[in-house]
């Protein structure tokens, strides 16, 4: 796939579509308020970007609205559940993509799609602006919110004022639902000074059970076609000192001979390596330049025996709940808020790559199997005032009134 053949993007029936997709467009109507859904099913080797944009009646022109959507990535249902050797390797392996839509106020609206190529490299994708080559996908969901209907909520007084600034959902990692690591709350991009609860769902695969399904999904990549790529790791980015050699070498590729020197440096840095959590990864709220840090609970959840739609014979995942309370004060007004991941087995993992090219896979691990970075970024928000707006989570979950809605927005004006 280039930019002249974009891969396929499918959109996932809707019940208040008009019809399917017509000359690359898909008509919705938001018929359940400012807050919508959309889903879409796309190959597990690209990632997708996608803006929101409203027509604005006085100006003739679409205007994009800043953090208006969010992407979150599951495996595709009943796809998994399967051995992975049994989906034919002709056919790439397929995720769910669920758009999550704020509309500020009644009126039309646009989605339109980038695609890029997933990195054979994630580790080296700390940032939360992280991505990959993006190149336009011909794709256009239109979304009709009537003013007739009651349920729609003038979130924002015009689209040029100030509160937009503020606007919307969190700024997402884009792999971070590749890493097994999903942002449960708070989903807006604006935090108020108060109290202020963060949730992190976490439901990676253990480092153990990994070992099968990296089996099979390579034995899958190698019967698709790939970029060229040998896989080495060069003295030039990690000297290894314990090569094994001789007879031990014989009759081994170059890869299982990278893998075993590997698992010799592995094994012989854990002895010299001290834990400072239980779980395999550590979850902080950073406020501002590492002014204050605030360490996330952990709590493990049930294991799941199927993980997720996984065979049991590949073994369980790992689900736990991450939450932590913050108590943000007029100190921290303005200040970005940072949720910061340390994983501890990700520069141990013996599937890393240190190229220090972004090479690209013909398929993507399944959700929670892909080594991440030792540090990265899940999510990022700001602290701006005490003064509820009404595109808050709190104040859009009370039922609608429209003279206090009235008060609010004539204190934004």
């Amino acid at each position: 796939w280039d930019a002249r053949r974009p891969p396929p993007v499918e959109v996932v029936g809707h019940p208040y579509a008009a019809g399917g997709v017509n000359r690359g467009r898909f008509i919705v109507e938001a018929c359940k308020g400012n807050e919508n859904l959309l889903a879409l099913t796309i190959p597990s080797c690209i990632v997708l970007k996608c803006t929101l944009s409203a027509f604005i009646t006085s100006q003739a022109k679409w205007e994009a609205i800043p953090r208006g959507a969010v992407l979150h990535y599951f495996e595709a249902p009943g796809q998994v559940s399967q051995s992975l050797s049994k989906i034919s390797s002709e056919e790439p392996r397929k995720l769910r993509v669920v758009i999550q839509l704020l509309l500020p106020f009644s009126g039309h609206f646009e989605l339109r799609f980038q695609w890029g190529y997933v990195f054979n490299n994630l580790q080296m994708c700390r940032s939360i602006r992280s991505e990959p080559t993006m190149m336009e996908h011909p794709l256009v969901i239109s979304v009709h919110a009537s003013p007739k209907n009651e349920l729609i909520r003038k979130l924002l007084p015009s689209i040029s004022h100030t509160s937009m600034g503020k606007y919307g959902f969190p700024i997402k990692h884009p792999f971070g639902d590749h890493f097994g690591v999903n942002l449960l709350g708070p989903l807006r991009y604006r935090l108020r000074i108060g109290f202020c609860r963060v949730s992190v769902f976490v439901h990676q695969l253990p480092q153990e059970a990994r070992h099968p399904l990296e089996e099979d999904m390579d034995s899958r990549r190698s019967q698709m076609t790939t970029p060229g790529f040998d896989g080495g790791v060069g003295k030039d980015s990690f000297e290894v000192d314990s090569e094994p050699e001789g007879e031990e070498t014989e009759g081994m590729s170059l890869e299982a001979v990278r893998l075993q020197s590997w698992e010799t440096v592995r094994r012989t840095i854990a002895e010299r390596t001290r834990r400072g959590a239980q779980g395999h990864l550590v979850i902080a709220a950073v406020i501002g330049n590492w002014r204050r840090v605030q360490v996330l609970q952990r709590q493990v959840l049930e294991e799941d025996p199927a993980g997720q739609g996984l065979p049991e014979e590949d073994g369980k995942r790992l689900a736990e709940v991450h939450e932590v309370v913050l108590r943000l004060t007029e100190n921290d007004n303005g200040l970005p808020v940072q949720l910061q991941v340390f994983q501890s087995e990700a520069e141990m993992s013996s599937s890393s790559n240190f190229s220090q090219e972004a090479e690209m896979e013909a398929e993507a691990d399944i959700m929670g199997m892909a080594s991440p970075p030792p540090r990265w970024v899940l999510a990022e928000f700001v602290v701006d005032g005490s003064v509820p707006l009404p595109f808050d989570e709190s104040e859009m979950s009370k039922p609608m009134q429209g003279k206090e809605d009235g008060q609010v927005l004539r204190k934004l004006l």
